[in-house]
């Protein structure tokens, strides 16, 4: 073999030395390219991951803290609250591919649109409650005045339909043997104590049987006549003497005869109750 073969056969191997040596390194720097590309997506899908997941449980914290008492609007959100915590579960547990996050990012995106209609939706319900809450006021306000004028007008009522006592008259009578009786102020000559008073017309006041209590108090605080009681709660009545009338929404008179005997000097005092409500009181002088 010449020296020029030689050296052209060296040449050959060099060239070849040379092109293997550049598609060696150049295979070097497309995998460390790939390497350093691979890494770049692993870190960008798994901060695409991560804020997906901060997005959905951000929308599931919305949810919880909307309070709405229509059943309608409640079964909606508990519903998309289920929706978003299974997409949450997935999203933990898988690897995600470019494609997949794009699906998550996706149904992130779909459950913020529904959540904003719910809101919408929620926002117009508590619009329609506030609105009937005004209404209901204005109404109660209403109600509320109403009942007042009615109970005013039930207490002028009732105190215009009280019953008027007046006219308390008081006889001292000595009963003669003939039968006829004649006045007289001498303690010892009175038989008889009649007592009479008015009770006045009131077409407001409803006909009524009313008891009526008449007591006479010496100035030794006895009570005269038939001497009972009478107990009206805890309050105790001792009289005189007792009547029931028939009051029929007109003037009425009541009278009254009470036998004494053995009276004494001084005087004397009249108290008419109807019922336990002392009505009519006066007073009289024997000699």
């Amino acid at each position: 073999m010449s020296k020029k073969t030689r050296k052209q056969i060296n040449n050959s191997f060099k060239i070849i030395i040379i092109l293997l040596t550049a598609s060696l390194l150049g295979s070097f720097f497309y995998i460390y390219k790939m390497s350093d590309r691979s890494k770049n997506m692993i870190i960008s899908l798994r901060q695409q991951k991560m804020e997906v997941l901060k997005n959905l449980e951000k929308s599931e914290s919305v949810l919880n803290k909307t309070l709405t008492s229509n059943k309608s609007l409640s079964q909606k959100l508990q519903s998309e609250k289920s929706r978003i915590r299974k997409l949450i579960n997935d999203l933990k547990n898988k690897e995600v591919t470019e494609k997949t996050i794009i699906v998550y990012q996706k149904s992130a995106n779909e459950v913020d649109s529904r959540i904003q209609l719910l809101n919408d939706e929620i926002n117009d319900y508590r619009r329609k409650i506030d609105s009937t809450k005004t209404a209901l006021s204005v109404e109660k306000t209403k109600t509320d005045t109403l009942t007042k004028a009615n109970k005013k007008l039930t207490t002028k009522l009732n105190t215009a339909a009280k019953l008027y006592y007046y006219d308390l008259q008081t006889a001292s009578l000595k009963i003669k043997s003939s039968g006829k009786n004649i006045e007289t102020d001498k303690a010892k000559r009175v038989d008889l104590f009649k007592i009479s008073f008015m009770i006045a017309e009131n077409e407001l006041a409803k006909p009524a049987k009313k008891d009526i209590y008449i007591q006479i108090i010496d100035n030794k605080n006895n009570v005269l006549g038939v001497k009972k009681t009478e107990k009206f709660g805890k309050d105790i009545l001792t009289y005189s003497a007792f009547a029931t009338v028939k009051y029929q929404s007109k003037t009425l008179k009541v009278e009254q005869d009470i036998p004494v005997a053995d009276l004494e000097e001084g005087t004397y005092f009249v108290n008419v109750f109807d019922k336990s409500k002392l009505v009519l009181k006066t007073s009289f002088i024997l000699e």
